[in-house]
C-alpha cells in the first residue's frame, strides 16, 4: 500500500497552521468583537488562546505518538473505536470544509474594494479549482505557496500596526467591559472560531518529517505567533478607530489602512486580505481532505477515498470530493448557520481530543510512546475539559444540533458500511465489557505474530512491553505453580494501523529478556520457557493465551493508574487465577504479610501464601485491622476468623491484629516490617472495572514492601464450586440443640456437654473429634466475648452442615472472658472447614441481635427450647 511522503519540516508546519488561522479571525471578526465587549476585545482573543491551549498540548502529544494523517479523527478512533471515530471524522471533515468555503465567500468584502466589477461567486469557484489542483500536485507545493502568502500577510500586518501606533488613543478603550463579564464571555465563544485552525496541521501528520519534534513545536509556535498578531492587531484597531464605526465594520483592517495611509494603502491591504483568505481556504482543504483519506484506510469509507495519485502521492479523490462539496456549498447554500454549527462541533472535537489523550495515556498502552509529553498533566487537560463544556453550555442549542446531526450521520454510515468491514477497537472499549471474549471458547485462536504456545503451563507470566521485573515475575510464577512448568510471554502491543508482520524482528530489550529468563532456567533448575508475541489487543491476548495454555495462574506486573484501570473487563473474567506483582526492589523475600479478610478468596490466598513461603523459605503473618472503637464482640470475631485462616495455610504462621483509626494507614505502616504483602482483591463492579480504585488497589500502590494482589474466579481450591446456597439462620438451629438451666460449672465440662449433644444429634459427628476441636480452638484464644456470653467453635472434618448449639447456664461460671465477667449464655458453632462462611454469618447475626435487641435478657427468662426458637424467629424478622 502506498503511503504519504513525509516532506514537511518545521517551517512548513508553522506556515500551514498559521494559514489555517490567519484569515477571518483578524480581517473580519475584530469589529464584531468590539461591538460585543468594547475595549476588552483584544483580551477576549487572549482568553480564547488560553482555552485552546489544552487541546493544542494534547494534540501535540498525540501527534508525536501517532504521526498519521487524519489528526483528531485518528486520536479519537484510537481512544473510542470506529463508531465514535466515524462520527467525529465526519464532523471534523464537515467543520473544516464549511469553514474553508465560508472563507472563500467571506473574502468578497475585501475583493469588492480591489475589483468591484468582478462576479464574486465566479471568482470564488475559480479560486477553489486552483487550490484543488495545487493540493493534488502535492503538499510541498502547497507549503511553498502558503509560505509566500503567510509571509506577505504577516509583513503587511506588522508594518500596518507599526505605522498605526502613533495614531493610537488609549481613551478609545473605554468602556472596557460595556456588557459586563457575560458580554465578555459571549465574545470569547464568538471569536473561538478564529483559532479553529491551530491544530489542523495534525490532520497531515503523515506528511511531516520528524513529527515527534516538528508537530508539537509547530503547533505551539504557530499558536503563540497568531495570538500575538490577533491581540496586537485588535488592540491597535480599538485605539485607532472610533468604537462606533469599528463595531459595524466587517473589513476593519482595510479601514485601518485607509485611516493610516489613505485609499491606495487600503486597496493594497485589501488585496493581501484576499490572498490570505484564499490561503486559509487552501489550508482548510488540505487538512479536511485527510479525514476521508484516513477513514478509508480504516475501512470506514470506500477505498477510493484512500487512493493516492501515482505521481504526486496525494489522496486525489479525497481532495476532489472535498473540493466538490465546498463548491456546492458556495453555490447553493446559505452557510452562515451551518458554519456556526460546525464551530460548535469544533469545540466538541477539541473536547474529544483532550479526553482521548487522557484515555490513551492512562490506559498504559504499550505502543503509546510520544516524544513530546504535555506539561502540567493532567491539570491542563482537566482545565480544557471544563472550558470546552462551558463553551458548549454558552452555545446552547447550537451544540445540541451539532451533536444530533453528526451523531445521526455517523451512526448511519458506520452501521451501513463500516461495521461489517472493520474489527478495530478503541482503547476504552478494550478496557470495558468484552463481548468478543465472553463466554470463553476453548478453541479460541490467538491472533498474534510470534511463537505459538502449544504446551500447557501451570503459570503464565506476562511481560508487557518494557517490563523491568522479569526475574521476579518469573520467580512468583514458579512459586505459585509449585515448581511446575512456567510459560513466560513478552507481549509487544502495536496500534491497529500497524501490520503485525511488520514487527517480526525482536527488539534488543526482548532479546535481553529472553536471555535473562533462560539463564534462570539454567541456574535455578526451573521448567520455564520464553516466547515473544506482537499483538493489537493485549487484553484479548492475555485472555486467549490463558485459555490456550490451560494455566492455573496468570502473573503480571502491577500498573498504577490514575483514572482508568488498564486491566478493565479482564480483571473479573479470566479463566484462571490472577496474580499482580508490584516490585519494590526487595531481592530476598523472608517475611510475608497476608491480609486476611472474610470472603471467597481466603482459601486461594492461603494456598498461594503456602506456595510462596515454601519457595522463598519465608515466615508468614496473617494480619487484620480492627478499629479502635470496635466492640469486644467484633474483636472476638476477628480473632476467631484469623485462627480459621491460619488453619487453611499448611505453612506455620503468626497472627497480628492491627488497631487504629485508619485501615489503609495501619496496613501501609505495617508493610515497613515485611518483604512481601499478599492480599486478595474483592470483586470489582462494572464501574470499578474501568474507572475507580478499590481499597486493595490503594494498599498495593502505597505498600512499602513488594505487594502481590490476587484475584480468582474460583472459591474452593483447584476447582470452581457450585454457587453457595442462600444463608438462612434458622436452618442451623434446632430445639434439641438448645439447653436451658444447665448446671455445668467448668469450661471442660461445658465442652464435653456440647460435644456429647452434637454426637447425639448429628449422625456423622464423632464426639471425640468435636471435643478435640473445641479444646484446640480454646487453646488458640479465649472465646469469651463479654456481657456474660461465650462463643466457642469447632471445625470438624466430615460434617455436612454447620450447627448452632445454645446453652443457658443456671448459674454463671468463670470463663476468663475479656471483661472478666462470668458467663451464663453459650453460643457454639460446630461445622466443617469448607463451611466457615456459615460460622461467620451465624456469629455476626448473633452479635447484631445482642447489640440491637434484648436477646440476652429474653434467653435468660425463657422457659423451654420452643420459646427460644420462637424468640429467634421474631428477632430475625
Amino acid at each position: 500500500m502506498k503511503t504519504l511522503e513525509r516532506r514537511l519540516g518545521l517551517a512548513g508546519v508553522v506556515t500551514i497552521s498559521i494559514s489555517a488561522m490567519l484569515g477571518s479571525g483578524v480581517f473580519v471578526l475584530p469589529g464584531l468583537a468590539v461591538s460585543m465587549t468594547g475595549g476588552s476585545a483584544w483580551l477576549a482573543y487572549a482568553a480564547v488562546a488560553l482555552c485552546v491551549l489544552p487541546a493544542a498540548l494534547s494534540k501535540a502529544e498525540l501527534g508525536s505518538a501517532i504521526p498519521r494523517s487524519g489528526g483528531a479523527y485518528v486520536y479519537i478512533m484510537q481512544a473510542f473505536g470506529p463508531l465514535i471515530g466515524t462520527t467525529m471524522g465526519l464532523g471534523l471533515w464537515a467543520s473544516l470544509l464549511l469553514k474553508s468555503a465560508f472563507a472563500l465567500m467571506g473574502f468578497g468584502a475585501y475583493l469588492e474594494m480591489v475589483a468591484p466589477e468582478l462576479p464574486i461567486l465566479m471568482v470564488s469557484l475559480v479560486f477553489l479549482v486552483f487550490i484543488v489542483g495545487m493540493n493534488i500536485m502535492g503538499v510541498k507545493k502547497v507549503s511553498k505557496a502558503q509560505s509566500v502568502v503567510v509571509a506577505i500577510s504577516m509583513i503587511t500586518l506588522g508594518v500596518l500596526i507599526v505605522f498605526a501606533i502613533p495614531h493610537a488613543d488609549a481613551s478609545r478603550l473605554s468602556p472596557f467591559l460595556p456588557n459586563g463579564p457575560m458580554g465578555f464571555a459571549e465574545t470569547v465563544g464568538f471569536v473561538f472560531v478564529a483559532y479553529a485552525g491551530v491544530t489542523k496541521v495534525g490532520a497531515i501528520a503523515g506528511e511531516v518529517s520528524n513529527p515527534g519534534k516538528n508537530l508539537p513545536r509547530g503547533i505551539l509556535l504557530s499558536l503563540l505567533i497568531v495570538t500575538g498578531i490577533y491581540c496586537l492587531a485588535v488592540l491597535v484597531l480599538s485605539m485607532v478607530l472610533p468604537t462606533e464605526s469599528l463595531s459595524k465594520d466587517i473589513r476593519p483592517i482595510y479601514s485601518l489602512a485607509v485611516a493610516v495611509g489613505g485609499p491606495g494603502v487600503g486597496v493594497f491591504v485589501a488585496f493581501v486580505a484576499v490572498l490570505t483568505m484564499c490561503s486559509m481556504s487552501n489550508a482548510g482543504l488540505l487538512a479536511s481532505s485527510r479525514f476521508p483519506f484516513a477513514m478509508s484506510r480504516d475501512q470506514l469509507l470506500p477505498p477510493a477515498f484512500g487512493e493516492l495519485h501515482k505521481d504526486y502521492l496525494t489522496p486525489v479523490w479525497s481532495i476532489i470530493i472535498t473540493g466538490m462539496v465546498m463548491g456546492v456549498t458556495i453555490s447553493f447554500l446559505d452557510i452562515t448557520k451551518i458554519v456556526k454549527l460546525a464551530s460548535a462541533f469544533k469545540v466538541l472535537a477539541y473536547l474529544s481530543c483532550i479526553i482521548s489523550q487522557l484515555i490513551i495515556r492512562e490506559s498504559k498502552a504499550g505502543w503509546y510512546r510520544p516524544t513530546y509529553w504535555s506539561p502540567l498533566y493532567p491539570g491542563i487537560q482537566i482545565f480544557g475539559i471544563v472550558v470546552c463544556l462551558g463553551l458548549l453550555f454558552a452555545m446552547g442549542m447550537m451544540a445540541v444540533y451539532a451533536l444530533v446531526v453528526i451523531s445521526t450521520l455517523g451512526v448511519l454510515l458506520y452501521g451501513i458500511y463500516g461495521r461489517k468491514r472493520t474489527t478495530d477497537r478503541g482503547v476504552l472499549s478494550k478496557m470495558g465489557k468484552r463481548g468478543d471474549l465472553s463466554p470463553p471458547l476453548l478453541d479460541t485462536k490467538v491472533q498474534e505474530v510470534g511463537s505459538v504456545m502449544t504446551e500447557d503451563a501451570a503459570a503464565f507470566v506476562a511481560l508487557i512491553d518494557r517490563e523491568r521485573s522479569v526475574e521476579k515475575l518469573t520467580e512468583i510464577g514458579t512459586a505459585l505453580s509449585g515448581g511446575k512448568r512456567v510459560e513466560v510471554v513478552h507481549i509487544t502491543e502495536v496500534p491497529n494501523q500497524t501490520a503485525l508482520d511488520e514487527v517480526l524482528d525482536e527488539e534488543p530489550r526482548v532479546v535481553s529478556m529472553r536471555r535473562r529468563v533462560l539463564a534462570m532456567r539454567e541456574t535455578d533448575q526451573v521448567d520455564v520457557k520464553f516466547d515473544p508475541i506482537v499483538s493489537h489487543d493485549t487484553v484479548a491476548s492475555l485472555h486467549d493465551l490463558s485459555l490456550q495454555m490451560h494455566c492455573e495462574w496468570l502473573v503480571m506486573s502491577y500498573k498504577p493508574f490514575r483514572f482508568f484501570n488498564p486491566l478493565g473487563w479482564l480483571y473479573n473474567h479470566l479463566p484462571n487465577d490472577l496474580a499482580i506483582f508490584k516490585d519494590e526492589g526487595i531481592r530476598n523475600i523472608r517475611r510475608i504479610m497476608v491480609l486476611a479478610e472474610p470472603g471467597p478468596l481466603d482459601q486461594v490466598v492461603a494456598e498461594a501464601t503456602h506456595h510462596l513461603a515454601r519457595y522463598y523459605e519465608a515466615s508468614v503473618t496473617f494480619v487484620y485491622f480492627v478499629h479502635d472503637n470496635a466492640s469486644t464482640t467484633e474483636k472476638q470475631y476477628v480473632g476467631d476468623y484469623l485462627d480459621q485462616v491460619q488453619s487453611l495455610c499448611e505453612t506455620p504462621s503468626d497472627v497480628l491484629i492491627l488497631r487504629g483509626q485508619s485501615e489503609v494507614d495501619a496496613y501501609v505502616e505495617t508493610t515497613e516490617h515485611f518483604d512481601l504483602f499478599v492480599l486478595g482483591a474483592r470483586p470489582h463492579s462494572s464501574l470499578r472495572n474501568v474507572f475507580l480504585k478499590t481499597t486493595e488497589d490503594i494498599l498495593t500502590e502505597q505498600s512499602v514492601c513488594c505487594a502481590l494482589l490476587l484475584k480468582s474466579p474460583r472459591v474452593g481450591p483447584k476447582a470452581k464450586p457450585e454457587p453457595l446456597p442462600p444463608f438462612v439462620f434458622m436452618d442451623h438451629i434446632s430445639a434439641p440443640g438448645i439447653v436451658l438451666h444447665s448446671e455445668v460449672q467448668e469450661k471442660l465440662n461445658l465442652f464435653e456437654s456440647l460435644a456429647k449433644r452434637c454426637g447425639e444429634l448429628v449422625e456423622e459427628a464423632d464426639t471425640g473429634k468435636v471435643l478435640l476441636g473445641l479444646s484446640e480452638r480454646e487453646a488458640a484464644g479465649n472465646t469469651g466475648v463479654g456481657h456474660g456470653v461465650a462463643m466457642p467453635h469447632a471445625t470438624v472434618p466430615g460434617l455436612l452442615h454447620t450447627h448452632l448449639f445454645i446453652e443457658v447456664l443456671k448459674e454463671p461460671m468463670a470463663y476468663n472472658a475479656h471483661d472478666g465477667a462470668p458467663i451464663d449464655i453459650v453460643f457454639c458453632t460446630i461445622g466443617p472447614a469448607e463451611h466457615r462462611h456459615n460460622h461467620l454469618l451465624l456469629i455476626s447475626t448473633i452479635s447484631r441481635l445482642i447489640l440491637e435487641t434484648t436477646l440476652l435478657t429474653q434467653l435468660r427468662e425463657a422457659k423451654d427450647s420452643a420459646e427460644v426458637m420462637s424468640l429467634f424467629k421474631r428477632s430475625l424478622v
